[in-house]
């Protein structure tokens, strides 16, 4: 049998048209691979040369920066050092000492990239998401007082990362006026983290307060994006915000999720006239609800409300009635904390809750 095999084998020779088919499709991607290897050892070796390159020439900014920035050279003496097609390296190179200094330090390297913004401003939105994003990140930095109009524009960007750096760059005091801009974009950023956009738009500060206030009384805007808002207003401890979320849930139809967000709102900007619309959320189905309720009846609550906090340490839900249980130690209702933890089911929990630090809680 095996003789027949071999036999079989040796007809395969150069006249058989499927043994040349094969042989010459071996030698294609024998070659096609060797392409390939020498094009990565090619791109390998060029990215070294250009990392290379591009050390040298910031080790040569580097020392020729700091002599400007202690005013021992002129800034010509540095941009001397840089060529036209070295601009985009040279704003990259200055962007990141921008981000770690603040005043003075930060206006003179304003002033250093001022000759060069203009160029990278024609090449803002050309390239992937990726490269948009970063020099608009760098305008954002070198040049947000004079760059606002273009960082409007990139809101409307196809691509979200975009969007994104746009929004974090005008969310600062200066272009407060911008913040009814910023929240009707708010929608593209739907797959970003509700807290980074909660604490963006806050750090509007207070003059972006009434365009805060009217976009959460706007019920045809998502959901999501009115948790944000309230989110926002907890942030900046509005009482103003805390009023509009009491009057908001009085309407027993909200999302839950809307709801947990008003109550955070009432609890840090509430007064105890708020009380009475938080009692009904002491039933309500969903447990987190229930939780954010007894936090902000914990905070806000007279004397006459302690004893519904005690009844709150029977919930059925743990998390409630650890909640209950730290809204009386807050408010130092060690008299009832006593009582309930005569009740075997709840003495473990008290005492977690009695030995905690109560820093560590917040």
């Amino acid at each position: 049998m095996l003789e027949t095999l071999l036999q079989k084998l040796l007809e395969f020779t150069f006249g058989d048209r499927l043994f040349r088919v094969a042989l010459l499709m071996l030698y294609g991607l024998s070659t096609l691979a060797g392409l390939l290897l020498i094009t990565a050892v090619l791109l390998r070796v060029l990215r070294d040369h250009q990392q290379r390159q591009r050390q040298k020439r910031e080790q040569r900014w580097r020392s020729l920066l700091l002599a400007v920035l202690t005013e021992a050279q002129p800034p010509q003496a540095l941009w001397a050092q840089v060529s036209p097609k070295e601009a985009m390296d040279f704003c990259a190179f200055l962007y990141r000492f921008a981000r770690l200094v603040t005043g003075s330090e930060l206006e003179q390297l304003h002033a250093l990239a001022a000759p060069y913004l203009p160029r990278l401003e024609r090449q803002v939105f050309r390239g992937t998401p990726e490269e948009r994003a970063f020099r608009l990140q760098i305008l954002g930095v070198l040049g947000r007082r004079t760059q606002t109009e273009l960082l409007v524009q990139a809101l409307d960007d196809p691509a979200p990362l975009v969007v994104l750096v746009a929004f974090r760059q005008l969310a600062h005091p200066e272009t407060a006026h911008l913040a009814p801009i910023l929240i009707d974009q708010m929608p593209r950023l739907y797959q970003t983290s509700p807290a980074l956009l909660g604490a963006l738009l806050a750090r509007l500060g207070f003059e972006a307060l009434p365009a805060l206030r009217q976009a959460l009384l706007d019920e045809h805007r998502p959901v999501w994006v009115r948790v944000v808002l309230a989110d926002a207003l907890h942030r900046l401890n509005d009482p103003k915000g805390a009023h509009l979320a009491a009057d908001l849930l009085q309407h027993p139809d909200l999302p839950a999720e809307l709801v947990q967000a008003l109550l955070r709102l009432i609890a840090a900007a509430g007064t105890p006239a708020h009380q009475g619309v938080i009692l009904p959320y002491l039933q309500h189905p969903d447990e987190a609800v229930r939780v954010e309720a007894v936090r902000a009846l914990g905070v806000v609550g007279s004397e006459a409300q302690l004893p519904r906090l005690a009844a709150a340490l029977q919930d059925p839900s743990p998390w409630v009635a650890m909640a209950a249980a730290r809204a009386l130690k807050q408010r130092q209702a060690l008299t009832l904390l006593q009582e309930a933890a005569r009740q075997p089911a709840l003495r473990p929990l008290i005492e977690q809750v009695l030995h905690e630090d109560p820093a560590r809680i917040l």
